[in-house]
């Protein structure tokens, strides 16, 4: 069922004339707070995010769930996801074209919106926040999407023209994506990012204390249709998991954006069937091999454990895929977290096929040793501090050992991981991460996590560094594809060769999504493209 939603919204996306004239009150979310709304307005969502902080709250930088599940309330964009269905409408474009070649898209702006801080939204908006995401300077994950970007030019004030050197397919959701959304002309350039950017949403970031709070803010200019219920939302960060859930129980807060710990999910479904909500996900969880670390170019004494795309580098990447314990490590998370998986895609993307490469149930120690791999005395696991992802490495750890591979385990809080990893040239040989889709295509798993043309600087998400010039060939033909069989059939075809023939990673498992909310919380909805409950859409009782 979940698949036939996905491949719905990519047969609706793909074409020309693409999402033609539809009006703005039209294309509002059926949960808006029009005339006559039922929904309660007012008061404030207690939030927490254990364990961590928000990345950035820059949108050209920040590129974690979390983040983005926060501008999904403040964000305004050419094009966004309805608030409970994987439907994309025209949210600030009234109006977008697409050329018969598929080369250019032009973009009709409503007259009337603002920011948050009063600025007039017009098409330089937009066309400024990309260039912005798309400034070397910047660092940001988002040139990854950009690679295919031609000239930008604006006619008058509200029609934006954007041309591509080649057709791509998926252009209407990567303009959906919160790095693109409308920004104030005068944010600067700064790689380090902003903390409090204006924004053309329901909501704004009001204030930032990092490594304590966040707090959002309505935007009394915002006069559009989609829900905005709470006067605020205030977020603490870097609070305990289990504190946290005794807070949520007693309703001193309403929810935990992290989770709830993994012993809590049985009692909390059978207890509170009202508040604890499980959702089909579009995440993989897995573990990187970095492909790179000590090679040639690279100023770092020791070489990993993992490089090359061919010989004993590429055994013992496929050995440690044969050794890990799949079902032990999605035991950490508790109940309801998920399926097992060996394979980049997850069950949900279009585009999946099983083909049973790696055990997804009892590991093969025997299998992995015939392979033969390296045998390395010391090597670096980096992961997260929460408790799942320790407990998950002490695993793993364990397993490798089973093949001659010794860890040491570092661990950071989440941001710092995922600046640290992000560095090219970071010297780390293993790494615990998941990976939640962007927007329902399998050019958005495979071609960011593995192809090695978007390897820059800083902000790397393809954290394996794997650099293949057949597969990026492959990764690019593929993505070029507008025909949603074939396109499926090529994508299906590269998650399975690139795990067999170079295995940069090894997949664990794909996750649900399970939320536990206070009783003060109402209205109660999920964004499936985003995986969260959408904070802006919430009724405080």
């Amino acid at each position: 069922m979940q698949k036939k939603l996905w491949l719905s919204i990519v047969t609706a996306m793909i074409g020309v004339g693409l999402l033609v004239a539809a009006s703005f009150a039209g294309s509002a979310s059926s949960a808006s707070q029009s005339k006559g709304s039922t929904s309660k307005v007012g008061g404030t969502l207690r939030v927490n995010l254990s364990t961590t902080d928000l990345n950035y709250t820059d949108p050209s930088l920040e590129y974690e769930s979390t983040g983005w599940q926060v501008e999904y309330a403040t964000a305004l964009k050419l094009l966004n996801w309805r608030e409970t269905k994987a439907q994309l409408y025209n949210e600030a474009a009234s109006r977008v074209t697409v050329a018969p070649n598929g080369k250019r898209y032009t973009f009709t702006i409503r007259p009337g919106l603002r920011l948050s801080n009063g600025e007039k939204i017009t098409a330089a908006n937009f066309r400024f926040a990309i260039q912005r995401a798309n400034n070397p300077k910047m660092q940001s994950p988002a040139s990854a999407f950009l690679s295919d970007l031609g000239a930008m030019t604006t006619r008058g004030k509200y029609t934006l023209i954007i041309n591509l050197k080649k057709p791509r397919p998926d252009f209407a959701s990567i303009v959906s994506m919160p790095f693109f959304q409308a920004i104030s002309m005068k944010t600067p350039i700064d790689p380090n990012g902003v903390k409090t950017p204006p924004s053309g949403g329901p909501y704004y970031i009001s204030s930032r204390d990092i490594g304590r709070s966040v707090v959002l803010s309505r935007n009394k200019y915002y006069k559009g249709s989609r829900p905005h219920n709470p006067n605020s939302i205030t977020i603490q960060v870097n609070t305990n998991l289990d504190t946290s859930l005794l807070q949520v129980r007693s309703n001193q807060k309403d929810y935990d954006m992290f989770g709830v710990p993994p012993t809590a999910h049985v009692e909390l479904h059978n207890k509170y069937p009202k508040q604890y909500h499980v959702s089909p996900g579009v995440i993989t969880d897995y573990v990187t091999m970095n492909t790179t670390y000590g090679s040639k170019g690279e100023n770092i004494k020791n070489h990993s454990c993992f490089n090359g795309n061919s010989g004993v580098g590429v055994r013992t990447r496929q050995a440690v895929n044969y050794v890990v314990n799949r079902p032990a490590a999605l035991a950490q998370r508790g109940a309801f977290a998920g399926t097992t998986t060996d394979q980049v895609l997850p069950p949900t993307m279009p585009g999946f096929k099983q083909w049973k490469i790696y055990p997804t149930g009892k590991p093969n120690a025997a299998k992995a040793n015939s392979l033969k791999p390296k045998k390395c005395a010391s090597t670096v696991f980096y992961g997260s501090t929460s408790p799942i992802s320790v407990a998950i490495l002490q695993l793993v750890k364990g397993d490798l050992a089973k093949i001659g591979i010794n860890t040491t385990l570092k661990t950071f809080t989440f941001a710092v991981r995922q600046a640290k990893e992000g560095h090219r040239g970071e010297p780390f040989d293993l790494d615990l991460q998941a990976w939640g889709a962007d927007y329902p295509d399998p050019v958005d798993f495979i071609d960011i996590l593995l192809d090695g043309r978007n390897i820059q600087a800083e902000n790397n998400i393809n954290n394996s560094y794997f650099n293949n010039a057949t597969f990026n060939a492959r990764m690019q033909a593929a993505g070029r594809i507008s025909n949603l069989p074939k396109r499926y059939a090529a994508w299906a075809l590269i998650d399975r060769d690139v795990m067999k023939q170079q295995a940069p990673i090894a997949p664990l498992f794909f996750r649900t999504v399970r939320e536990f909310t206070s009783k003060r919380v109402g209205c109660w909805s999920y964004q499936p493209i985003y995986g969260t409950m959408n904070l802006n859409a919430i009724c405080i009782g």
